[in-house]
């Protein structure tokens, strides 16, 4: 899965190629390009400082640019990487985007998304969805809760997934083989050194401010590491 599928979705989900759950993303442009989209710059994090609450970002980007970004509510944040299959269970919040059929949505890649201690996830959604070139027109992007997940009825093959949603949904499949990534909020998650990918928007005397991050793990996420966490709160 590309780094290119992924977009900044200012107060809304990140979602890793598979959803965005918020509302339309701007197109990413290169720097000096005039337009709605943000400027997205590649980099590199030097530190991550934390005093009580507040984290500070320490980045450096590729043409040696440097920025010290605070995480706030406002900051479009997450720190991306891999997952297994073990993060399919009830309690987490699962988005991706599927094909209807049979009245069921069948899913091949989802995203799980972690939330710091304290934090409400959104509510969760059944949406029709915008489908790209040679996508499906019966596609639709969903998000939610995990309520139940294990093996559907008479298709072994397939895991059979319920979402904490309003109103009268399809059941969620997930094909078999399906594949996992995690986004989180929580900076505790991302260490020194890791690809960054910085949103910067012009405010006045021409200056760039950021307005979001995304942290790309090496490591893939655990469930020892993250699992835990979520069933202590």
């Amino acid at each position: 899965m590309s780094r290119s599928s992924l977009r900044f979705v200012l107060g809304g989900l990140v979602v890793v190629g598979v959803l965005l759950a918020g509302p339309p993303a701007a197109p990413a442009q290169a720097p000096g390009q005039e337009g709605e989209g943000p400027t997205i710059k590649k980099g590199r994090l030097l530190e991550l400082d934390t005093k009580g609450r507040v984290t500070t970002l320490k980045i450096e980007t590729t043409d040696g640019e440097s920025y010290e970004v605070k995480v706030t509510p406002m900051l479009d944040f997450a720190i991306l990487g891999g997952g297994d299959p073990s993060f399919v269970k009830p309690g987490m919040f699962l988005s991706a985007r599927g094909v209807m059929s049979q009245e069921k949505i069948f899913v091949q890649n989802l995203n799980i998304h972690v939330f710091p201690k304290g934090k409400r996830p959104p509510p969760g959604r059944f949406v029709k969805g915008q489908p790209q070139p040679g996508e499906s027109l019966s596609l639709y992007e969903v998000s939610g809760e995990i309520v139940s997940a294990g093996p559907a009825e008479d298709y072994p093959d397939y895991t059979a997934i319920v979402l904490k949603v309003p109103g009268r949904n399809p059941p969620v499949w997930l094909e078999k083989g399906f594949q996992v990534r995690v986004s989180s909020t929580d900076p505790a998650h991302a260490s020194a050194g890791a690809d960054v990918e910085l949103a910067l928007r012009p405010v006045r005397g021409g200056k760039l401010f950021p307005v979001g991050v995304r942290i790309y793990r090496e490591a893939p996420f655990t469930a020892e590491e993250v699992l835990k966490e979520t069933d202590e709160k």
